[in-house]
């Protein structure tokens, strides 16, 4: 019922007085329930103990081994929990299975979406063959991030939600939240997000959920930045500008200690950027994902940062690295408006690129925005003044409408900097 950090708590407790033929299992469950409620040093020093009882092939530890490297990021989370799974199987152990699959698939996601999304299959089919409706619910949930990076679909994760709270599972019911929030944010907007995020964040908290907390802190701050001088849902004032860096600080000593949200600091380049400083905001944006170097790209902020560095006079190529680890979609698009900006600097026509582009977030129309309105300067200095102009205008009354006041001074900025009429009144 998302009571990891209570159990392992319990599970110390029992620990110093439990008599050596029954620690093994106990050692199992308190190292699980570190790991679940992303406590990795207190989890460490278990599993070094589990290793000194227990055979190399046991299923447990092989487990807890996968679910090891997973909380440091290690790519080899993948392989080990294909191994473990595979051992698992073979012990007619289902729920275990099924667990190492979903480390599996779960690590996966940052390396491989395809091979995520065949290991996250098979560990729902294996959980619906078996009834294990915990399991069937952690499935669809990663299956439904799968959703998010591919089009910011939330569908799965609403079917994965109503199944987890009739199961009781707080813990996964808030963690799923944050991805319906994550969604919303996109497609709606942050305000419209707010609520969900405010949910899942206090239900976080009063589970002790480490990891979990600091990514709705993030998220909360993202919020905090779109909104503006505009007040939250809920609340009859602006948020101070510190609440900002206060949410920020409170995501990256949570993600230290979880090794969660690694990526917080880079929502210092989103405000640099959304404030008009584009070199800062590079600078930001490529410290804060510096430890996710080397994954996919699932934060999708990350393409904005790169169509800067494309701006910049960055070569299309080395702005976006490797195809394989661009991601979520909304860093595809980015790539495509890049893409748009290098040909029109070498004279040809950008249609084809802004069209795949465009296709990329015809779902989410705040990625849309936001990508059009940082390379629309660069358009309409090319000639392409009625196309550039258009998407400002079309951005103007979708802030006008979702409340996002800082993405609204963003596009009216650039509206007055190419020339263009901007929209007279309040951006409320």
């Amino acid at each position: 019922a998302g009571r990891a950090a209570d159990g392992y708590h319990s599970g110390i407790v029992a620990l110093q007085s439990a008599a050596a033929g029954d620690s093994r299992r106990l050692l199992v469950a308190t190292t699980r329930a570190a790991y679940s409620a992303g406590l990795r040093a207190e989890a460490a020093p278990l599993l070094a103990r589990l290793e000194q009882v227990a055979e190399p092939t046991d299923s447990d530890l092989m487990v807890l081994r996968a679910d090891a490297a997973w909380a440091y990021r290690k790519s080899e989370a993948i392989q080990l929990g294909q191994l473990a799974a595979a051992r698992a199987l073979d012990e007619g152990r289902f729920e275990l299975a099924c667990e190492a699959l979903l480390i599996a698939g779960t690590a996966a996601q940052r390396r491989d979406i395809d091979l995520a999304a065949r290991i996250l299959h098979q560990a729902l089919a294996l959980s619906e063959a078996h009834q294990l409706s915990i399991w069937q619910v952690q499935a669809l949930f990663e299956l439904g991030l799968v959703d998010l990076a591919t089009d910011s679909d939330p569908t799965r994760d609403y079917q994965a939600r109503e199944r987890a709270t009739a199961a009781g599972m707080l813990g996964t019911v808030a963690v799923i939240d944050t991805k319906i929030g994550a969604a919303t944010a996109f497609r709606e907007g942050f305000l419209a997000a707010y609520p969900i995020y405010l949910r899942a964040d206090a239900q976080a908290r009063q589970l002790q959920l480490t990891g979990p907390y600091a990514v709705t802190r993030a998220h909360l701050a993202l919020c905090v930045l779109f909104a503006d001088d505009r007040p939250l849902p809920g609340r009859t004032r602006p948020a101070a500008p510190s609440e900002f860096d206060d949410l920020i600080a409170e995501a990256l000593a949570a993600g230290k200690k979880s090794g969660r949200a690694p990526w917080a600091r880079s929502l210092y380049g989103l405000r640099a950027w959304l404030h008009g400083d584009n070199s800062t905001a590079i600078r930001l944006v490529d410290e804060g994902m510096r430890n996710v170097q080397g994954e996919w790209h699932l934060i999708p902020w990350w393409g904005v940062g790169a169509v800067l560095r494309v701006l910049a006079g960055t070569d299309l190529e080395e702005a976006f690295g490797p195809p394989v680890l661009i991601g979520h979609h909304a860093n595809w698009a980015a790539r495509g408006y890049g893409t748009a900006v290098w040909e029109l600097r070498k004279g040809r026509s950008p249609s084809g690129s802004i069209a795949e582009a465009d296709h990329l977030v015809r779902h989410t129309p705040v990625h849309r925005h936001m990508l059009r309105t940082t390379i629309a300067p660069v358009v309409y200095q090319a000639g392409l003044k009625s196309v550039a102009e258009g998407w400002l205008r079309e951005a103007d009354a979708f802030c006008s409408a979702a409340g996002e006041r800082a993405l609204q001074r963003l596009v009216r900025r650039t509206l007055a900097s190419v020339g263009a009429k901007v929209p007279k009144g309040s951006t409320s």
